[in-house]
């Protein structure tokens, strides 16, 4: 994962992972005691279409906040708002199912 500062919000983030072919791609913003995540977006790309039951799930601490399907292959812009919030110590894990043979996904994030 690879993480950016200064975003257009101050403490504003970006992080990103690059998928690999049929594996399940994993975007992890690790726990931070004395602060809580606030994902702003999320963003994946595949690159061509997945096989069917392929789902973007997005989990703060132990909680799943988001779980749908990706149907096409992208780039799928979620605008969050600040909607998905944690709390001080949990991590926030995004996870793209595998796409199939020789398909992948890419994740990014904008996070505060």
């Amino acid at each position: 994962m690879k993480v950016f500062e200064n975003g257009v919000y101050p403490g504003q983030r970006h992080a990103y992972v690059e998928g690999s072919a049929n594996a399940t791609t994993t975007l992890t913003i690790p726990a931070d005691a004395s602060h809580f995540w606030t994902l702003e977006q999320v963003t994946f790309s595949a690159d061509t279409d997945p096989d069917s039951g392929v789902t973007l799930t997005i989990t703060i601490g132990s909680t799943v906040v988001f779980k749908h399907f990706i149907t096409k292959s992208g780039p799928g812009p979620i605008p969050l708002s600040g909607l998905a919030r944690g709390v001080k110590n949990e991590a926030v894990t995004i996870t793209a199912s595998a796409a199939g043979t020789g398909k992948k996904v890419n994740l990014s994030a904008v996070y505060r």
